[in-house]
């Protein structure tokens, strides 16, 4: 995959679909997430959007690919909460579009995000949490020179069975 097809756009209403809503209700999809614990509907979803867009410190980005004719929403990337007295923020991701995934999707979104995060918000630092299970988080994040800064242990439950929480911070 071409890493130049990967565009990131604030979310908008527009965006908010029953497929964006299908992904957030997936298991798979969402299961390295707290969003699994919520049912999603449309108008949840479009009550969470308007809400981000109102807040004066997270930034809600889509994940877009480029094809011949349009762009495609496969995910979402979210700035915040930002804090502007330290200049750090932390970002949260995912990727819908399960034919995506292992596909550098995940990675070019974060690279993009923290030019983002630098250019445009002047902040100096990332960071991003990861259940311990999930591998391809950990890596994409390692990919884009995040390091693991935090262990917490057993914090989290998966499935039942106690894992660690880490913490990944990246200074840009």
């Amino acid at each position: 995959m071409k890493k130049s097809r990967v565009i990131l756009r604030i979310l908008t209403l527009k965006d908010v679909t029953k497929k964006y809503v299908s992904w957030l209700n997936d298991y798979e999809t969402m299961k390295f997430t707290e969003q699994k614990y919520l049912k999603h509907t449309l108008n949840s979803t479009i009550n969470y959007v308007k809400k981000i867009k109102r807040s004066n410190n997270q930034i809600l980005y889509g994940i877009y690919i480029k094809n011949k004719f349009n762009f495609n929403h496969v995910g979402n990337i979210k700035l915040g909460p930002i804090d502007d007295n330290h200049k750090s923020s932390e970002i949260s991701y995912f990727i819908g579009e399960k034919n995506l995934l292992k596909k550098g999707v995940g990675t070019e979104a974060i690279r993009k995000i923290i030019q983002i995060a630098k250019s445009k918000y002047k902040l100096s630092k990332l960071i991003a949490g990861t259940y311990s299970n999930n591998i391809s988080s950990q890596r994409v994040l390692i990919k884009n020179n995040f390091i693991r800064e935090a262990n917490f242990k057993s914090q989290l439950i998966f499935e039942g069975k106690r894992i660690n929480h880490y913490w990944y911070g990246l200074k840009i």
